[in-house]
């Protein structure tokens, strides 16, 4: 491990960093729009002013939701913008020769966030991703991603976005060198974001790559905003939106740590680690140093939603049983909280991330110090809605 560099080489080095990415960079931006994806993006138009994006996003409903974002951009971040229609699982990316071509010829970093989330089953009960449908994109849209990356001749970095869960039913505490260690998984979502990251580990002997692995994103810190997008990130709605004298049911013992991440500390991180060219080779655990105990966080979500915290634990099979389909959910007399969040006895070593964050403002606040904005979040959006419900109600026409 490298010796911490004093504050002043670090702001010198952060500066000479800034030269060399600022103007000269082109950049893949996969799994847009998303929110992670679209948080992302925000974050390097912002940091990076002479930056340029190119998204890669999907057709139909995918397209429509690119562009009241990209209209919501200043005219001259815009400008730094150009979006394309393709698919990461398919040959060439689904795009057209020449502009394949011009990704090969001009890109220089690749921020691969593109993936597909495990399904469990849709609000009418039919299964809305197959195993095969993970596969497609989260392998297959991995390796297509860095045959791109093989043909780049100006690539200086790329940035491939894991998840913690990796290490799938490991306990004890996981490195952040840790992949192959024998481990099963929960699902194949677990099983196919392993095999994403095992290919990414290969091609590192030739490649400039960094891994970041997340934990489970909770919102924003500083607005308290919860993005509507896949994975168990709308974890603090699921709490504050339960009846208020039924208790959210922990499963396991609730003495197990819950690895949540505000989304903020997430990006900026993230992005601030694209830029060391010292992270390059390197995977960096972007989670809570000191994450709080199931029990706890339920308790603590309760009172700042002025519910009764009393927690409740139910048996990890019986837990898992309840929360197979949508329509066994709906059989639970309780809301049950995900097993792999709630009761998995892991740490995450964070050594790589907090040692290259060193020196910087940068660094995951306690869940304490702002789930209150969370839930606050949570309490407005649902209050817009029932009011949006009811005009629709007293208008027959609207």
């Amino acid at each position: 491990m490298s010796q911490e560099k004093s504050p002043k080489a670090s702001r010198a080095d952060r500066a000479d960093r800034a030269d060399q990415v600022d103007r000269t960079d082109t950049i893949l931006l996969t799994g847009f729009p998303c929110y992670l994806s679209r948080r992302v993006g925000l974050e390097i138009l912002r940091t990076r002013p002479g930056a340029h994006i190119y998204l890669l996003h999907g057709s139909g409903e995918a397209a429509e939701r690119v562009e009241p974002v990209l209209s919501g951009l200043d005219p001259l971040q815009r400008a730094r913008v150009t979006p394309l229609v393709g698919d990461v699982s398919f040959m060439n990316l689904g795009l057209a020769s020449d502009l394949y071509r011009r990704l090969v010829d001009e890109v220089t970093e690749i921020q691969h966030l593109a993936c597909r989330y495990d399904p469990h089953q849709g609000s009418d009960g039919r299964l809305l991703r197959s195993d095969g449908v993970l596969r497609r994109v989260n392998v297959t849209g991995t390796r297509e991603i860095l045959e791109l990356a093989s043909e780049c001749q100006g690539l200086r970095r790329m940035v491939h976005w894991s998840t913690v869960q990796v290490s799938g039913v490991r306990e004890g505490v996981v490195m952040e060198e840790d992949l192959e260690c024998g481990q099963r998984f929960r699902s194949a979502w677990e099983q196919t974001r392993f095999e994403a990251e095992r290919l990414v580990r290969r091609a590192a002997r030739k490649l400039p790559v960094i891994v970041l692995r997340v934990a489970a994103v909770v919102g924003d810190s500083d607005s308290g905003e919860l993005g509507v997008y896949e994975g168990p990130h709308r974890l603090v709605a699921r709490f504050v939106q339960a009846r208020r004298e039924q208790p959210v049911v922990l499963p396991g013992s609730g003495n197990a740590p819950v690895h949540l991440v505000p989304v903020d500390f997430v990006v900026r991180a993230g992005c601030y680690l694209a830029t060391d060219p010292s992270a390059v080779g390197k995977t960096f655990h972007l989670v809570d140093p000191s994450p709080l105990p199931a029990n706890t966080v339920y308790q603590v979500i309760a009172r700042k939603s002025h519910r009764k915290p009393v927690p409740r634990v139910l048996p990890k099979a019986l837990s898992r049983l309840f929360r197979l389909s949508s329509r066994v959910q709906r059989l639970a007399p309780f809301p049950v909280a995900p097993t792999e969040l709630f009761d998995s006895m892991v740490f995450y070593n964070c050594q790589n991330t907090l040692t290259h964050l060193a020196g910087t403002k940068l660094h995951c606040p306690p869940f304490e110090s702002y789930v209150d904005r969370l839930v606050k979040f949570v309490k407005e959006t649902d209050e817009r809605r029932r009011d949006l419900a009811e005009e629709q109600l007293a208008d027959p026409l609207a």
